[in-house]
């Protein structure tokens, strides 16, 4: 199946799409806690999420003291993904998202070593491939659902550019590690992502918009031969 691949300037949480992910911690409270320094006076995808969900400040899973739900999800390792319903704004028919995934994305490891390093990009990988699978798997939930019609279509899979915010990433290198992710688990024959028509990488920064599609259109165009390279995705800025 070829799909369309698009980065697009924009704002996630205002996004037209069936699946939008965003970076969490293993709580799944992201910044519910807006005084840690790491949150203090910037603006990130998963606070603006959160607000167009109508839970500003709080955790997308927390009860009315502030602390976990008794049956809020949890992120059992990092590179994990959990699906969690939309809420609020987001259900809105301009914006028709029905679930946000959250990943745990790790830290950049910069000055930790190689091997660090190594781990964290590792990692970053499996933020991709883990909601991947994921997303096809509410996919698969989605037409068992609507048995008796088609769903939409081409169902869209939106990412902000993970790790790039409070984790600290290189945006070039970020960017390297999301095209390698997505490109190799969607040409796995093993893959599950076939039924995800479109996938859509979505920047509220241009710098990091234009870092981004600098690197994807390099990778693309050197990707495997013509052949493969024009069976696999339509290349879309």
């Amino acid at each position: 199946m070829k799909r369309l691949l698009r980065f697009v300037r924009g704002d996630l949480a205002r996004y037209r799409a069936d699946v939008i992910v965003t970076s969490t911690n293993a709580q799944c409270s992201g910044n519910a806690n807006p005084s840690y320094w790491r949150f203090t006076g910037k603006k990130n995808v998963d606070g603006a999420i959160r607000e167009a969900m109508d839970e500003v400040h709080t955790s997308m899973h927390t009860s009315a003291n502030g602390k976990p739900a008794p049956n809020a999800p949890k992120i059992p390792s990092v590179g994990g993904a959990v699906a969690i319903p939309a809420r609020g704004r987001l259900l809105l028919p301009e914006f028709r998202v029905q679930h946000v995934i959250a990943t745990l994305v790790p830290e950049g490891a910069y000055g930790y070593g190689n091997d660090a390093m190594r781990q964290s990009e590792k990692q970053l990988s499996e933020c991709y491939s883990n909601t991947l699978l994921l997303a096809e798997a509410l996919l698969s939930q989605l037409q068992q659902q609507q048995a008796t019609s088609s769903p939409p279509t081409p169902f869209i899979l939106a990412f902000p550019a993970l790790g790039c915010g409070v984790r600290e990433w290189k945006t070039s290198r970020a960017a390297e590690i999301a095209c390698s992710a997505i490109f190799n688990h969607c040409s796995s024959s093993s893959s599950s992502c076939s039924g995800i028509g479109e996938i859509h990488f979505v920047f509220f920064d241009h710098g990091v918009f234009r870092t981004w599609v600098q690197i994807g259109d390099k990778m693309l165009s050197t990707r495997g031969d013509k052949e493969q390279r024009e069976n696999e995705f339509t290349w879309l800025v």
